[in-house]
């Protein structure tokens, strides 16, 4: 497909095949057999939307998970335009998620869905979780995504044990390029957190869930208090207006923190008072026989994410510049893939601007984007609403052009097999406790499904902020 007419708004089938193909080097894991094997739920789905998946190309394989408003399924999907010119059938392996509308709160369907999906129309970056097909019809919207085969990070943690400070490093430096991209583009993610990075069949990271995110203005303080509240900092607690992207740093240094030491900095608490006191103390919990372990420079990159003081607090390229990060020579230059991916939302974030949009409430810039290039088509399977939009015509996905990720990524996967130091292995054996301070963390997110749950939060933290004050 050439620049030119990638440029312009073309059919959604159009928009997979020719987006897709820039990922399908780590999408081998469906004909290797590499992938985990997990137990089949049983698929039960009217046939009105069989068949409309059926006409894209999708063909469901499994459920992998579902939730109060949505099922998440593994699914194939047809290289249709390879079949049309005669060539032998493709198929690759996504993650389908469907999210039935007339399910979920009227405040996650007017708010949180748009912002979700008018986020992940616009990014394209090698560690983001890549949209590629969006369909609508009646309450449900179709999300068609890249499929993560290891899981989430949470998981990766409870099941394989603690992560080398090597590995560490470099999925730090993964996901904070992506928190550079979105940061540059004055987007915020507002739910940073171990269960919105997933991994690849190659152990990259990519961030994902953008349900929370918004567009923010240059210096606007945020008055929103969402996420969630183990990865929450001292002035969402505290229930002040905050710089939103400092907000993001602190929930990353919790991810840091749980990635190197396996479980959360700060003892879990039913009163945020509590959370909220040790954090403003800085009193982390971190074993004496990981102090011994860690390098100093790791060390000094929690403690400034970690700084109570947002004005003390790392942003996103003072982390990125840092000695930890320059540790690894390999990282301290970025791929071409991520430079011309920072371009983009540096260009975005202009046209952004230039639009003089309401940056408070994405409802009316979903509005009129989706006026703008919606088609409607109607057929067997009823009325059905497209989504299509590019805005990006080169190659940023998990490959840079020049090679330099695939041998990032090659080379750390040389040293994959040394998993845990000599240290790693002794703190295995006190990690139950950890595990299960980590599982806790699950049942106290924001629950979004509900419409009076963030309600109840807020009520909440309130309630301890008054006495607090008192």
């Amino acid at each position: 497909m050439q620049a030119e007419e990638t440029r312009k708004y073309v059919s959604q089938t159009q928009l997979f095949e020719s987006s897709f193909r820039r990922d399908q080097d780590e999408e081998h894991s469906n004909k290797t057999g590499t992938r985990t094997k997990r137990f089949r739920c049983p698929i039960y789905m009217p046939r009105s939307e069989e068949n409309l998946l059926k006409s894209k190309g999708v063909e469901l394989v499994e459920l992998l998970g579902e939730g109060s408003y949505s099922k998440v399924y593994l699914c194939k999907k047809k290289d249709q335009q390879q079949e049309m010119r005669g060539g032998a059938p493709v198929s690759y392996v996504l993650a389908l998620k469907i999210v039935d509308s007339n399910k979920t709160s009227a405040e996650y369907t007017k708010k949180f869905l748009p912002r979700e999906l008018s986020v992940l129309m616009k990014i394209r970056h090698p560690n983001i979780i890549r949209l590629y097909m969006l369909l609508q019809r009646k309450s449900k919207f179709y999300i068609l995504m890249r499929y993560a085969e290891r899981g989430d990070l949470l998981e990766y943690i409870l099941g394989n044990g603690l992560i080398t400070e090597n590995r560490a490093r470099f999925w730090t430096y993964q996901i904070a390029t992506a928190i550079e991209y979105l940061h540059t583009m004055n987007v915020v993610h507002r739910d940073i957190k171990t269960e919105n990075i997933l991994i690849t069949e190659c152990f990259n990271v990519k961030l994902t869930d953008f349900g929370f995110s918004r567009f923010i203005g240059h210096e606007e303080l945020s008055s929103t208090y969402c996420g969630s509240i183990s990865y929450s900092p001292p002035e969402i607690l505290e229930l002040k207006p905050h710089d939103a992207k400092k907000s993001d740093m602190w929930s990353f240094g919790v991810v840091i923190f749980v990635m190197l030491i396996k479980r959360l900095p700060f003892r879990e608490s039913e009163n945020p008072k509590d959370l909220l006191a040790e954090q403003l103390q800085k009193s982390y919990i971190m074993p004496p026989k990981m102090e011994e372990v860690l390098s100093l420079p790791s060390k000094k990159a929690l403690k400034h994410l970690l700084q109570p003081n947002p004005a003390k607090r790392w942003d996103i390229k003072e982390l990125l510049g840092s000695q930890w990060i320059a540790m690894d020579f390999r990282l301290t230059k970025k791929s071409d893939a991520e430079k011309e991916a920072l371009e983009q939302a540096k260009n975005l974030a202009k046209e952004i601007e230039q639009q003089t949009l309401d940056v408070t409430n994405l409802q009316p810039i979903t509005a009129r984007k989706v006026d703008s290039k919606t088609n409607r088509l109607s057929g067997n399977v009823g009325k059905t609403v497209r989504f299509a939009e590019t805005l990006d015509v080169k190659n940023i996905d998990d490959v840079g052009g020049d090679g330099q990720w695939s041998e990032r990524r090659r080379s750390e996967n040389d040293s994959s097999n040394v998993w845990r130091s000599s240290a790693t292995r002794q703190t295995k054996s006190d990690g139950s406790k950890s595990v299960r301070h980590l599982l806790a963390t699950r049942k106290r997110t924001m629950n979004r499904t509900d419409g009076n749950s963030a309600k109840k939060m807020y009520e909440t933290l309130t309630r301890h902020s008054t006495s607090m004050t008192r």
